[in-house]
C-alpha cells in the first residue's frame, strides 16, 4: 500500500534558501523575460542594469549563479573574473551576447573565461534550466572523501573538474554555433554540402593541422582558406596567399624560403621568403599541383621541423606558420603521376576539404546571384534590384564551368547592361544562356555559324564522347571563342576562367579554333 505521505504536495523552499541568480543585463525587457523564466524555475533574482550596480552585487558574494551581458555601459563584464575570482571558480556564469553586438571574438573570450554557456539575445532560454541545476549543485557543501575506497574517492576536486569540463564543452558548442552563423555570411549557400564545409572549417580552424582544399577553378578555395585563418587562433597574424602556378621556373625556393644577399648573382639584398613572411599566421599555397618537384623535399622538411633555411643564410630560422594548400585536380592522381611526393601529400592532406562545383548544388545559385546583384548594382549605380523567377531558373540551368567566379562575372555583366529594376531571361548573354530570346552583348560570330547553331556540342570535327555537363562546358567555351573571335584571353574573361583552364579544356574537348594574335587595346 502506498504511504499517505507520498501524496502530500511538497512545500516550497523558503525564499532565502532559493538559488540566487544575479542578472547583469542592460535591456529591461530582456532582464524581465529572463527573470520570469528563472522565477518559474524556483530562483530568486537580483537585477543590475549598470556596471556599477553589478559590481556592488558581485561584491556581496551571495549569488549562486549569474547571467551577464558581455558588456554593460560599454565595459566588458568578462573582466570581472579578475576582480571576483570566485565568480569563475565556484559560480556558473552564463554570458549573453546582445543581438546588436554579436561578435565571434566576444564568444571566444567568454568561453576562454570559463563561461558555463553563451546565449544570443533571448534565444536559447532553455539554457537557463541547466544553469539553475548547476547553480543548485554549487550551493551544496563539499562531501568528505569516501573512506576505504583508495584513490577512487580521494579527490575532492573531481566533481568541480567534471563540471568545469562540461561547462567548457557547452561553451565550445556555443562558440561553434556562432562561428557557423558568421561563416554563413561569408560562404553563401544553404545546400547540405555548404553546411558540411562550414562545420568542417569551424572544427579545423582552432587547430594547427594542415588543410588541403580541393575543388574546380572558381569554387572559392581561397575564400575557404581565408575563413579558416579568420576563425583560427592566429587570425591576428598575416594571411599570405601564393599562387604556385605563377612562380617562374627555378625561383620557387628563393620565393618560398628567402635568400641572403650575395647568395647568387642577382641577390642584391636579403629577401624574406613567403614561409617566414607568414610567421604567426597562415601561408596559403594555391595550385599546389604546379609546384616544382625539386622544391618539395625542402617544403616537407619545413613542415616537419618548422625551420626555414634561406639560400645562403648562415643559420636557419624557426617560424610558426600554418600551411593551407589548394588544388583543382585530384590529389591522388597527382601522387600517382609523380607530380606530388607521397610523403609531402600526407603532410599536406591532414584535413581535406572538398568544395563541390555549382552544378552539384544549383540551389545555391539563387542566393549567390542575389548577393552579387546587390553588390554590383550599388558599385556601378545601376537600377537592377532583383531577378524574375524565369531568370533565376535560367541561371540554375547554366553549365557555369567557371563556377562561382563565372557566376559573379556574369551577374556583374548583367547588372551593367540591364535597364530595368528586374533582370529577365533576355538580359542573360547568349554566351551563357544559348537561348533564342537572349540578347547578344558581345561581338557577332564570323562565318556561316549563327545564333542557335554556334553553341551545339557537336560543333567542330572529332568531338569526343562527353557527359552532359561536359557537353555544356564545351558549348559555352565554343560560344565564348566565337564572341571573342578566337582570342583565348578574351574568351577566358567572358567565362570567368583562367587562361590555363581554357587552354586545357580546349585540348580536352578537342575544340577547333583559328589561332589569332590578340590585338592590343588602345591606350
Amino acid at each position: 500500500m502506498t504511504p499517505k505521505s507520498a501524496f502530500v504536495k511538497p512545500v516550497a523552499a523558503p525564499a532565502e534558501r532559493r538559488p540566487l541568480i544575479v542578472l547583469g543585463i542592460a535591456s529591461s525587457e530582456a532582464a524581465l523575460a529572463i527573470e520570469r523564466r528563472l522565477q518559474g524555475l524556483g530562483c530568486a533574482c537580483r537585477v543590475a542594469h549598470t556596471y556599477d550596480r553589478l559590481e556592488a552585487l558581485m561584491a556581496e558574494g551571495a549569488e549562486c549563479g549569474a547571467i551577464l551581458d558581455t558588456h554593460l555601459c560599454g565595459k566588458p563584464t568578462l573582466a570581472m573574473r579578475h576582480c571576483y575570482p570566485r565568480l569563475m571558480q565556484t559560480t556558473p556564469v552564463l554570458y549573453r551576447v546582445p543581438d546588436e553586438e554579436e561578435s565571434f571574438e566576444e564568444v571566444l573570450a567568454a568561453v576562454r573565461a570559463g563561461a558555463y554557456d553563451v546565449m544570443f539575445g533571448l534565444s536559447g532560454l532553455h539554457k537557463l534550466d541547466g544553469l539553475v541545476s548547476e547553480a543548485t549543485f554549487s550551493r551544496r557543501p563539499a562531501e568528505p572523501p569516501a573512506q576505504g575506497l583508495g584513490d577512487r574517492g580521494s579527490s575532492a576536486t573531481e566533481p568541480a573538474d567534471s563540471r568545469a569540463s562540461i561547462s567548457h564543452a557547452r561553451g565550445l558548442e556555443a562558440a561553434h554555433e556562432h562561428a557557423e552563423k558568421e561563416l554563413a555570411k561569408l560562404l553563401i549557400g544553404d545546400s547540405p554540402a555548404m553546411d558540411c564545409i562550414r562545420r568542417r572549417i569551424v572544427e579545423v580552424a582552432e587547430t594547427n593541422a594542415s588543410v588541403m582544399i580541393c575543388g574546380e577553378s572558381g569554387t572559392g578555395k581561397e575564400l575557404v582558406a581565408q575563413a579558416i585563418h579568420q576563425f583560427s587562433r592566429v587570425s591576428a597574424g598575416p594571411f599570405v596567399p601564393v599562387n604556385m602556378a605563377a612562380i617562374p621556373q627555378g625561383l620557387a625556393e628563393s620565393l618560398l624560403f628567402g635568400h641572403a644577399k650575395g647568395s647568387f648573382t642577382s641577390a642584391a639584398k636579403d629577401q624574406t621568403g613567403y614561409c617566414q613572411s607568414a610567421d604567426g599566421g597562415t601561408l596559403f599555397m594555391d595550385e599546389i599541383s604546379e609546384m616544382e618537384v625539386a622544391i618539395q623535399p625542402k617544403l616537407l622538411r619545413f613542415l616537419q621541423t618548422g625551420v626555414v633555411q634561406p639560400i645562403g643564410a648562415p643559420r636557419p630560422t624557426a617560424v610558426a606558420t600554418r600551411i593551407i594548400t589548394a588544388t583543382n585536380r585530384d590529389p591522388g592522381e597527382l601522387v600517382r603521376s609523380g607530380q606530388l611526393r607521397e610523403d609531402l601529400f600526407y603532410r599536406l592532406h591532414v584535413v581535406p576539404i572538398s568544395i563541390p562545383p555549382l552544378r552539384e548544388r544549383p540551389g545555391d545559385i539563387r542566393q549567390l546571384a542575389a548577393v552579387f546583384l546587390d553588390r554590383y548594382a550599388a558599385e556601378h549605380r545601376r537600377p537592377a534590384r532583383g531577378f524574375t523567377e524565369e531568370a533565376l531558373a535560367a541561371l540554375e540551368r547554366l553549365p557555369l564551368p567557371g563556377n562561382v567566379r563565372q557566376l559573379e562575372n556574369l551577374v556583374e555583366q548583367i547588372v551593367i547592361f540591364t535597364r530595368g529594376a528586374l533582370v529577365t531571361v533576355s538580359d542573360i548573354p547568349t554566351a551563357f544562356s544559348g537561348g533564342p530570346g537572349a540578347v547578344r552583348t558581345g561581338a557577332q560570330p564570323t562565318g556561316p555559324q549563327r545564333r542557335g547553331d554556334a553553341a551545339t556540342p557537336d560543333a567542330g570535327p572529332a568531338a569526343p564522347t562527353l557527359k552532359r555537363f561536359q557537353q555544356q562546358e564545351r558549348a559555352a567555351i565554343l560560344e565564348a571563342l566565337q564572341q571573342s573571335r578566337g582570342h583565348v584571353v578574351d574568351a577566358a574573361e567572358l567565362l570567368g576562367l583562367s587562361q590555363a583552364t581554357v587552354y586545357r579544356k580546349i585540348k580536352e574537348y578537342q575544340i577547333p579554333r583559328e589561332r589569332r594574335r590578340r590585338k592590343p587595346k588602345p591606350r
